[in-house]
């Protein structure tokens, strides 16, 4: 392997045929490939001359350290999925870096970060990453930034979108909300509850989203939300099931932590569930009451590889939308993809 090196004339096709045990014109063919790929260089008068690779673009994928793709949100695994056949099709490299050994945005390994340039096109999934970004303006990266909806403009992020090398693909959550609303209607519900982590936090979007689509499909409710926790034992989540669920004569309930999920299927099987931003159905049990939102990630993945290859102007604001999933109904569909 790689002992024609870039530069060097190759032999005589009568000689280099008999060299490796082929015919001239099989040489030929093969030779015309290779120029083709540009691994070769033929001159008129000359030969044929070995030339230097064309090295591949590549794609730089943030990480916050390793044990995200372990432990983390399944979004950023059908993300990854996306870019990687994204960049095995298109042809280009993938790199990812890890911005801090410790997950903690404060303690950034920028000797990681330091080959970064005016090449350099990065994936960046979240805010998580907001710290970096004005050494990722000073490096002149070409960046895509994929987000969800928040309630306000965080850290000035249009500041960075107006840059003419920053793109955003947006998770658009109010769609969300008013679809998941509109399908509980649908079925015939008309009192959810919403019990899903997050909706204490100011910047989420959801509780005012929830609420608006409420107004307009169930014009006149007003839902019981309240903040969940991962950290719920079986206990808790069963004492707030009664308490915002039951007790509120609510017909269905929604959520967004796989811990709920788990608990009313055991003790409230037939109590209609939608699920907030499920990305798969696989190891989701529910049954013909159950139904949650996803948004294609893997799509979204491989599109922000596309964007940052070869997109315009006209492409570099994108807004998703997510798609509504009746648990039974895509089960079977799906029985054999899983």
């Amino acid at each position: 392997m790689r002992q024609l090196v870039p530069g060097k004339l190759l032999p005589k096709e009568e000689i280099f045929a008999v060299d490796l045990g082929v015919s001239r014109d099989t040489l030929r063919k093969a030779l015309a490939m290779l120029e083709a790929e540009h691994l070769v260089r033929r001159v008129k008068g000359h030969g044929t001359y070995v030339t230097d690779a064309i090295p591949k673009r590549k794609i730089t994928l943030l990480l916050p350290c390793p044990e995200t793709i372990q432990v983390g949100s399944y979004h950023l695994l059908h993300f990854l999925h996306g870019i990687q056949d994204a960049c095995c099709k298109l042809q280009c490299e993938l790199e990812t870096l890890t911005v801090s050994p410790t997950n903690n945005i404060d303690d950034i390994d920028w000797k990681n970060l330091y080959n970064l340039n005016q090449d350099s096109l990065v994936l960046v999934y979240g805010f998580w990453f907001m710290k970096i970004f004005p050494f990722l303006v000073a490096s002149r990266c070409k960046v895509l930034l994929t987000h969800e909806q928040l309630k306000y403009d965080k850290y000035d992020l249009k500041d960075y979108l107006k840059l003419p090398d920053w793109n955003d693909f947006l998770l658009n959550r109010e769609d969300e909300a008013y679809k998941m609303v509109r399908h509980i209607y649908d079925s015939g519900y008309r009192r959810p509850a919403f019990l899903m982590e997050y909706l204490n936090e100011e910047e989420n979007i959801m509780p005012v989203a929830i609420r608006a689509a409420c107004d307009k499909i169930l014009p006149g409710y007003n839902p019981p939300l309240f903040a969940t926790e991962r950290t719920d034992n079986e206990a808790t989540i069963i004492k707030n099931i009664e308490k915002y669920v039951i007790k509120e004569n609510c017909d269905c309930v929604f959520i967004n932590l796989g811990s709920y999920q788990d608990v009313i299927q055991r003790n409230y099987p037939d109590l209609p569930c939608g699920f907030f931003h499920r990305n798969s159905i696989k190891e989701f049990h529910g049954n013909h009451k159950w139904f949650y939102s996803r948004f294609d990630f893997v799509k979204i993945g491989y599109q922000a590889v596309e964007q940052l290859l070869h997109g315009n102007e006209a492409t570099r604001h994108r807004v998703f939308q997510c798609n509504i999933y009746d648990y039974q109904t895509e089960k079977n569909r799906k029985d054999g993809e899983l």
